[in-house]
């Protein structure tokens, strides 16, 4: 029989609840010590003990002559009627306290005397151990853990009491804290779930909950795509209102008690063959490409071995120009492609040239391109090949960070001949790569100002061919961003690009729109508008929120910078917490896709 330990700060809270509350309500998953600690914290005063499995003892009158009824498992407890009854027992007897244990939630039925104060939450974390407690209980039953020891075992352990409690009897008599022991523990504490949890459970939501054991958090459409259970919304509601091991990650979405996701995972392995462990991430990865969750869709089908799956989203992305493809989550997926497999496909040649040019490697970089090369050489123009491995060298030669923006002008006009010839093949074109500039967008173009208007007529017609959609209104915010920079008179392009914000909206794209309004900010705030400059991206980001996710990143970081101009600290720091990228120089690449860039105009 373990010694019986009460961390302090519990003991405090009980006090409190006992003097202030009639209700002291326990809510935590199982092994947390709820019986154990309200036993030990009511060991002063007289008690009736009832569990809700059996609700007869509500059919009988209030117990006499005692300071506490203790009600255990109460999620058990489903009528309506009997659930109105303790409740008129705790409105009608003020001078009993009710000591209620739950491995579920508070349920609504009692929240009134959480609102009115007459009721006392103590939660899971309020029953873990703390490093003090650790030590103490250890001792008491018997071992003598080091320093080091008891750093470890916190760290393992959580300070949860039934790890604790398993472990204080394989370290008594001076046994070290071991893998072994750790392993041991770990058996122990599975079964005991298996017995008193999992099985409790009925089939379908045990299925349910092996099918999503693997993912840190899901909501209830990727458990439904994988389960293919029509249900699931019962059986997410009947886990999270009658356990404490399903946790909110955020409004939508859900994710498992750490320790009780460690079972899953082991009961899966015990329960799913191989075949139905690699099916569940093919459903899974499935849903993560469907919502354009790439890095998680590719992590998915490496885990089932799909190399097809991944094959063919690798060489998808690099059909995208950087500023809409994925190169940052791929990135570690794209090096573990053989060399082999890469020089077989133009687009994925294509694609590692322009992530090492990203990752600042520009000499992979130029390895890739020649690779390139190498394979174009002896084709032949009636090759189908030939179409798609031309179009992909031009593509490069202009948007390849590297290549200096002043022999841009040629292969501008090569590009555009290129593109004339309707067989060819070209990818995805973009010169703003999601940042609210042309100028300074994918490349540098900031030379171009000194021949601005030249170039506007010269080569107007061509790069709006060259870009497609992202051409409509392409010409004309150039032309206004380069007057904007250089000091010059833009009001009156300012206004061609107003009057043509519709028709872009319209038939352009979301990366000349951002492009557009992100310029009339900056030009707005020059003028001392700040307040409506940041209107006007309060307004883009309400529109994109939808469908152009994207690009919020890039917009919050204009407002940061609007912010600061206004003295609206508190909001600068919030975004500075929460949103600010990390240090770019973990993943030098971001220079050319920086979220901060935003901030520099």
């Amino acid at each position: 029989m373990n010694e019986v330990v009460i961390k302090p700060s519990l003991r405090e809270q009980f006090l409190q609840g006992w003097a202030q509350c009639r209700v002291i309500f326990f809510s935590a998953p199982c092994g947390f010590g709820k019986s154990t600690a309200a036993t030990a914290l009511l060991s002063n005063h007289k008690t009736c003990v009832f569990s809700a499995e059996d609700p007869e003892f509500l059919r009988e009158p209030v117990p006499k002559n005692v300071d506490a009824i203790v009600i255990d498992s109460l999620p058990a407890l489903k009528d309506p009627e009997d659930q109105q009854t303790l409740c008129a027992w705790i409105r009608e007897n003020p001078e009993l306290h009710f000591v209620i244990l739950s491995r579920g939630v508070l349920p609504g039925w009692l929240m009134p005397f959480r609102f009115t104060g007459l009721l006392q939450l103590i939660k899971a974390r309020d029953l873990l151990f703390d490093r003090d407690t650790v030590r103490v209980f250890l001792e008491k039953n018997g071992c003598t853990p080091t320093e080091a020891e008891i750093n470890v075992i916190i760290h393992d352990s959580l300070g949860y009491p039934l790890a604790l409690t398993a472990l204080s009897r394989l370290m008594q008599n001076g046994q070290p804290y071991t893998p072994e022991i750790v392993g041991i523990v770990q058996q122990e504490i599975y079964h005991y779930f298996e017995d008193n949890i999992f099985n409790r459970f009925s089939m379908p939501l045990r299925r349910m909950l092996l099918d999503i054991a693997p993912f840190d958090t899901f909501d209830a459409e990727l458990a439904q795509m994988i389960s293919g259970d029509s249900h699931i919304n019962e059986l997410i509601s009947i886990v999270r209102h009658d356990t404490t091991m399903l946790l909110n990650a955020d409004a939508q979405k859900y994710r498992f008690w750490s320790f009780f996701q460690q079972f899953l995972m082991w009961e899966l392995r015990q329960v799913y063959t191989p075949q139905e462990q690699a099916a569940v991430y093919s459903r899974a990865g499935l849903y993560y490409e469907l919502h354009e969750d790439y890095e998680h869709a590719l992590e998915c089908y490496s885990r089932c071995k799909d190399h097809r799956r991944v094959s063919e989203m690798l060489i998808r992305n690099a059909e995208q120009h950087p500023g809409v493809g994925h190169y940052y989550e791929m990135e570690k997926y794209y090096y573990a492609i053989p060399k082999e497999e890469i020089l077989r496909s133009p687009s994925l040649m294509c694609g590692m040239s322009m992530l090492t040019s990203l990752c600042m490697d520009y000499e992979a970089s130029e390895m890739w391109y020649s690779a390139l090369q190498e394979y174009a050489a002896p084709l032949k123009k009636t090759d189908t090949a030939y179409k798609e491995v031309r179009g992909k060298l031009a593509y490069l030669d202009i948007s390849l960070p590297q290549r200096s923006s002043k022999g841009i002008a040629e292969n501008i006009g090569n590009y555009f001949k290129i593109l004339t010839d309707k067989s060819l093949q070209t990818p995805t074109f973009s010169v703003t790569s999601m940042l609210p500039s042309l100028m300074n967008g994918g490349k540098d173009f900031c030379s171009w100002s000194k021949h601005d208007e030249l170039l506007y007529k010269t080569i107007r017609k061509p790069m709006e061919a060259i870009l497609g959609k992202d051409g409509i209104g392409f010409a004309d915010c150039a032309l206004c961003e380069s007057k904007f920079e250089k000091g010059e008179d833009d009001l009156p392009w300012l206004m061609t690009l107003v009057a043509q914000l519709p028709e872009i909206e319209r038939h352009g794209t979301p990366d000349m729109t951002f492009a557009i309004i992100g310029l009339m900010a900056r030009a707005q705030t020059k003028q001392g508008n700040a307040i409506m400059a940041l209107s006007s991206l309060d307004s883009l980001r309400t529109e994109f929120e939808e469908d152009n996710k994207r690009f919020l990143p890039n917009i919050d970081a204009m407002r940061c910078r609007i912010w600061l101009r206004t003295g609206e600290m508190e909001k600068a720091e919030q975004w500075y917490r929460t949103s600010a990228p990390p240090d770019h120089a973990a993943h030098p690449y971001h220079v050319a896709l920086p979220v901060y860039n935003a901030c520099h105009g």
